[in-house]
């Protein structure tokens, strides 16, 4: 059976004194201006494109949890990494 792909951006970020990993998919729909995300723990959502741009690369070996727990959850789909979000493909997901 053929997967749908789908790209996805890992990046991390400090919540208090916490690092944490966060998937960004810039091609899932979302409202104008922000991305929708996946974190470990706290679920989904979307965040500002401002808030991306504050997050730091994430290395395989930080992410490969989220990834593992994303293609678990998920296996209808194959994950595209990305190193960073291209700017018209975030454009074409805003709905509002």
């Amino acid at each position: 059976m053929k997967k749908d792909k789908v790209k996805v951006i890992f990046r991390k970020f400090r919540n208090r004194n916490e690092e944490k990993i966060i998937a960004f998919f810039p091609e899932k729909p979302a409202c104008y201006g922000n991305i929708s995300y996946c974190t470990y723990n706290e679920g989904s959502g979307e965040a500002s494109y401002a808030f991306y741009l504050s997050t730091q690369k994430a290395e395989e070996n930080e992410y490969r949890p989220l990834l593992e727990k994303l293609k678990a959850s998920n296996d209808s789909l194959e994950f595209i990494v990305k190193e960073k979000i291209y700017y018209p493909d975030l454009q074409k997901s805003w709905v509002i």
